[in-house]
């Protein structure tokens, strides 16, 4: 890590370190420890492959297929949106995100370059 700058908070009972990462930081090959526990988990299923992992097995089939899965949800989340009940669209809002993640994985992509994607359209 690149030292950036430690800052105390606004009653200095805590420090904010910033540093840039010279690459994964986290054991399972990550850029953080700190992601989403979902994300940890789709990471370490594809490094792992256990062969009753439905992850696994997602990504066995390609980014096409993940790709696919990605599609019929995001349908099924406005299809739940328009006529159904808030525990459906939480439902299928979950199913959209794990295989929106597991899509990021399939692809090499590490959900920090969406998160920097979203905090550069922060204006």
């Amino acid at each position: 890590l690149a030292l950036r700058s430690v800052v105390p908070d606004c009653d200095n009972d805590a420090v904010v370190i910033r540093a840039v990462p010279n690459g994964p930081t986290c054991h399972d090959g990550t850029s953080t420890c700190f992601a989403p526990w979902l994300w940890r988990k789709i990471v370490q299923r594809k490094n792992e492959q256990p062969t009753d992992s439905y992850v696994a097995q997602l990504l066995q089939g390609g980014t096409p297929a993940i790709a696919q899965k990605v599609g019929e949800e995001a349908t099924e989340v406005v299809v739940a949106a328009l006529s159904e009940s808030d525990e459906r669209v939480v439902s299928e809002v979950a199913d959209l995100w794990f295989h929106t993640l597991t899509l990021l994985a399939s692809r090499n992509i590490d959900l920090t370059a969406v998160e920097a994607e979203l905090r550069r359209r922060d204006r």
